[in-house]
């Protein structure tokens, strides 16, 4: 039978516009292998031609998924909880979760997986209490890393028909995840560091298992500073690297800045000690108030990469944040920082729309 949809990103095939999802030339429709030239570019040289559907498509795509399975595979990156556990999912989500925590292999070496993995229960009750949690399972879709946990997980919760969606937010590897569980002669979801790869609903059947696994659309939840960004910017914060804290030390008045993106001023009296854990090719700047405004402002290319097209569309909210000791200040695909000994008060000035808070206790579990 023909096929209608690129089994690597989902969308339709369509032969009309080759700069849009989808499109096949007439000479590759017979392929048995066939995938659409959006993946194929994606696949082979890492471009991306085109962002593809909006975010009100995807989520229509997502809740038309939802329709029809058993149980949803949720995919959380590790070091973005608050953005994976969106709480938009209450609107999307209507079958059984259980939640596979991805990207366990960037922990630093000594952070205890299991810990983690209770902090992240904790966040999905206060975020999603009326969802049906069925665990939090942690794996690396990397390092294949509890994969066979996580599938005796599913065919305990599989449900009657025996029908898996694979769901998250943009960038979390669901697609890295899902093919771990497919054949070796399957042709394979597309994946990459750019926002909205996958573009529609891809499905395979699992003939040993008997289950039938769903790829969908990774939805942008609006909350992120991955979501806000062009995807050039945003596949630079995706953290790929094993996460190792920053040192630093802020004396009153004084200023941390997250690379073009964020600005923390320290208004407690005493000085004040700080791990830091930021998104990738993040650099970290201690300064002064003055200069730390001319550095936002004017974005120099040592301080972290930004688009001008980026730096002109974000807008700038500020807020005061009392941060206790061995607790985290987050934010939502940028980072976070831990006070290591006393509290500390500081005023934070970043992108509006992020989310940014308060998480206890601190993330990895230690000081």
């Amino acid at each position: 039978m023909k096929k209608t949809h690129c089994p690597g990103c989902g969308a339709p095939f369509q032969a009309t516009d080759p700069g849009a999802p989808g499109f096949l030339p007439p000479e590759a429709q017979e392929r048995p292998d066939a995938i659409c030239r959006r993946c194929y570019r994606l696949k082979h040289y890492g471009q991306l031609e085109s962002a593809g559907r909006s975010s009100v498509k995807i989520e229509r795509v997502i809740r038309q998924a939802m329709a029809g399975i058993d149980l949803a595979v949720l995919v959380a990156d590790v070091f973005d909880l608050e953005g994976s556990f969106a709480t938009g999912w209450v609107e999307l989500i209507k079958a059984p979760v259980l939640v596979a925590l991805n990207k366990i292999d960037l922990l630093p070496a000594k952070t205890p997986v299991d810990e983690v993995a209770t902090i992240a229960e904790k966040i999905w009750a206060k975020r999603l209490p009326d969802l049906g949690l069925r665990g939090v399972i942690p794996v690396s879709a990397k390092k294949s890393r509890g994969l066979t946990r996580l599938r005796e997980e599913i065919v305990l919760n599989r449900g009657k028909h025996h029908r898996i969606g694979f769901f998250g937010v943009t960038n979390v590897g669901k697609s890295s995840l899902l093919t771990r569980f497919l054949g070796e002669d399957a042709v394979r979801p597309t994946v990459s560091s750019a926002p909205g790869t996958t573009q529609g609903v891809t499905h395979w059947y699992d003939r040993q298992r008997d289950m039938t696994f769903y790829d969908t659309p990774g939805w942008a939840p609006g909350s992120r500073l991955t979501d806000l960004v062009c995807p050039e910017c945003a596949g630079r914060l995706v953290v790929k690297e094993r996460v190792h804290s920053k040192f630093l030390q802020l004396s009153p008045g004084g200023v941390l800045m997250l690379g073009p993106y964020a600005m923390l001023t320290l208004a407690s009296g005493d000085s004040c000690n700080f791990s830091v854990y930021p998104a990738e090719n993040i650099a970290l700047h201690v300064t002064n108030p003055v200069k730390a405004g001319e550095l936002l402002a004017n974005s120099p290319g040592w301080l972290g990469s930004i688009c001008d097209g980026c730096k002109k569309n974000l807008a700038w909210q500020e807020q005061d944040f009392t941060v206790p000791a061995g607790c985290d200040l987050y934010l939502s695909g940028l980072g976070w920082l831990t006070p290591r000994s006393t509290a500390a008060k500081m005023k934070l000035r970043w992108p509006a729309g992020v989310e940014a808070g308060v998480r206890q206790p601190n993330l990895f579990g230690r000081k």
